[in-house]
């Protein structure tokens, strides 16, 4: 391009008026406002950020609490499970002396029973674990019979025990004096009440 046709391009802009006149000088607050917006949005956003990031820190912090919290309260729950189990069996341990008889008595009673010309060979007095009132009763004796059987089974009745299950059996051969004689003892509570 030449320098001819440089001119004419340039000659074919035309000048133009102003549309509207400048803006008023009192109204150049409109810029300080302006970018008062744009710094206090850059501030806002600042503090938003520093805010959630504290929030997050915060989070972190109750999150680890709440599991430290969690830790103890399973411990807790722990201990008071063993405690509560260790509880039971010192009330079944209760119960269980609470139901559970003196057998000495029972003894005194079945010896004293004895006449002279009976001998006690074996006697066991089994209590039972899961109910205490039950006394399973095996006694062995030499000598007196069935009269010998009865007396005894009369001292223990007079001591408040009922016999059920009862079962006896007469020796043989060399042992045909020996009578063989099993029970379960279980004691009456009108008894009980009495003693």
């Amino acid at each position: 391009m030449d320098k001819h046709t440089a001119r004419n391009c340039h000659d074919l802009k035309t000048d133009r008026v102003d549309i509207a006149q400048p803006m008023p000088s009192y109204l150049a607050f409109l810029r300080i406002l302006f970018y008062g917006a744009i710094a206090g949005a850059v501030g806002l956003s600042l503090f938003f950020f520093l805010e959630f990031k504290k929030s997050e820190s915060s989070r972190d912090e109750w999150t680890n609490k709440k599991a430290t919290q969690e830790g103890l309260k399973s411990k807790a729950d722990r201990e008071y499970t063993a405690v509560a189990a260790e509880g039971r069996r010192s009330d079944d341990i209760i119960k269980w002396v609470e139901g559970a008889d003196a057998i000495q008595p029972l003894v005194l009673a079945i010896t004293r029973s004895m006449e002279s010309k009976s001998t006690i060979t074996s006697l066991t007095l089994t209590r039972d674990r899961q109910n205490p009132s039950q006394i399973r009763l095996l006694l062995k004796f030499q000598g007196g019979g069935m009269l010998q059987l009865d007396k005894t089974k009369e001292s223990i009745q007079g001591l408040g025990y009922r016999m059920f299950s009862a079962v006896h059996t007469r020796g043989q051969g060399k042992n045909a004096r020996s009578i063989d004689y099993q029970a379960t003892l279980i004691r009456q509570r009108n008894n009980l009440a009495q003693n």
